[in-house]
């Protein structure tokens, strides 16, 4: 926080903890949108983890590299947010700061809590279930949430091998002007061609396209 004439700015760093550059663009945009006039608020994302925390694999090779990161930006900041619903790392960075550090699954739960005598929570797959409910009951919500579904998509969606035997697929969303997934692109190919070696090769690229139309579908719709 520093001192200009007729008050003060606060400085928020908000960390997408994934690799995703999609992702972490579309939370910039919600935050350069939302941030109050006396907020400078920054946006990083931990370029060594996953791109997207899917499981709890995901979530601890995140965390590892967050934390080495987190000793550079503990003092250059008033206060932190996690943006992963699983709030991956949080209680681990308030070990390391008496600065806020807000984690979007907690902040969720308790603004859902407001809104009615119950809600229910959309993640992405199955396999992060367990750590939704693990969220659930670390917050006390388990009387208050209704349901936890998965969609069955991604922040990178992959499918090995899960629908058919055979056929490997990879698709990422395209986002509007506010972040919010609209629409999809995806490859699909044989397995014994398509394989996990060059789904790894094609993925930048596919984000690189999709990140491509959706800022060319956003400046069309401000024309």
């Amino acid at each position: 926080m520093y001192r200009f004439k007729g008050g003060f700015i606060l400085k928020i760093l908000c960390i997408n903890p994934n690799s995703s550059s999609e992702v972490t663009e579309g939370i910039e945009k919600i935050c350069r949108k939302y941030a109050l006039s006396n907020t400078e608020i920054e946006v990083e994302s931990i370029k060594k983890a996953p791109s997207g925390i899917e499981s709890y694999h995901d979530a601890a090779i995140s965390e590892k590299y967050l934390l080495d990161k987190f000793e550079e930006w503990k003092e250059q900041y008033d206060g932190f947010i996690v943006a992963c619903h699983s709030d991956g790392g949080v209680d681990l960075l308030r070990e390391m700061t008496s600065k806020p550090v807000i984690g979007i699954g907690e902040a969720s739960l308790l603004f859902a809590s407001v809104l009615g005598h119950k809600f229910s929570i959309l993640s992405l797959k199955k396999k992060i279930l367990p750590k939704k409910e693990d969220l659930v009951r670390k917050y006390g919500f388990e009387k208050r949430c209704a349901s936890i579904r998965a969609t069955g998509l991604g922040v990178v969606a992959t499918d090995k091998e899960e629908f058919q035997i055979g056929i490997n697929c990879l698709g990422v969303p395209i986002l509007n002007n506010e972040g919010i997934s609209i629409a999809g692109i995806s490859v699909t190919g044989p397995s014994s061609r398509f394989n996990l070696s060059e789904i790894k090769k094609l993925k930048n690229t596919l984000i690189d396209v999709s990140r491509d139309i959706s800022q060319q579908l956003n400046m069309e719709n401000m024309l």
